[in-house]
């Protein structure tokens, strides 16, 4: 059971106009997608991005949420990600857990499992937050790892930010590091197989087989 789903907004935002809120009906949500906008105007993107994820950890303690979803706007979800979503779930009961990880920032190796199971992987690398399910023990560590006042939000950033261009992920501008940082230090993380999240940066890295049940949601005109 998922209690609060919420949108961030990124930077890297690629997809047309409404696209998020079709893509996000493919997992059958029974709440709503609310999106994140916050009233500050924070000028560092990767500040942004990590504050506007921080607003949701918040809003998901404040009413006593179990689990949060959280989506980037730029998110693309599989066709059947609703049904692998809830075999997921159903298998996260019998394990202990913080974070399920609907996609990574890079492909897993192929032949894991078939690509209609669900299966639950470890996830110890290549950490990805665009798409992440949290139970309420991942909310409470990371609201006490992320500062709540902008100023020492944007030192915490910067801190763990890359000063060297070469060390910055290549695979998207929003994916370098704060915010995946942050979600890694938080134990029994898991990771969907095959995946059922990626962004259109990351899509190229993704092996065959997964990209090519990735798309666009068709739009029915009238």
């Amino acid at each position: 059971m998922i209690d609060m789903v919420r949108l961030v907004r990124t930077s890297a935002d690629q997809l047309p106009e409404g696209e998020i809120a079709r893509q996000a009906q493919r997992l059958g949500l029974s709440r709503p997608a609310k999106e994140i906008q916050p009233a500050l105007d924070i000028f560092c993107h990767q500040t942004r991005r990590v504050h506007d994820h921080r607003v949701a950890f918040a809003e998901a303690a404040e009413a006593g949420a179990s689990t949060l979803l959280v989506l980037e706007a730029n998110c693309l979800l599989v066709e059947d990600a609703a049904s692998l979503l809830h075999r997921l779930i159903a298998a996260l009961d019998e394990v202990d857990w913080t974070v399920l990880h609907l996609g990574l920032m890079m492909a897993l190796p192929s032949g894991v499992a078939d690509a209609g199971n669900a299966t639950l992987l470890p996830a110890e690398q290549s950490v990805g937050a665009f798409a992440n399910l949290y139970n309420a023990r991942a909310i409470d560590e990371l609201l006490e790892m992320l500062p709540g006042e902008p100023a020492r939000l944007g030192n915490y950033v910067g801190d763990l930010a890359p000063s060297d261009p070469a060390r910055v992920s290549y695979l998207s501008e929003d994916d370098r590091g704060a915010l995946e940082a942050t979600v890694a230090r938080c134990e029994d993380r898991f990771v969907a197989y095959p995946m059922i999240a990626t962004t259109p940066a990351l899509l190229p890295y993704q092996s065959p087989a997964i990209r090519d049940r990735f798309g666009l949601v068709k739009v029915q005109r009238a």
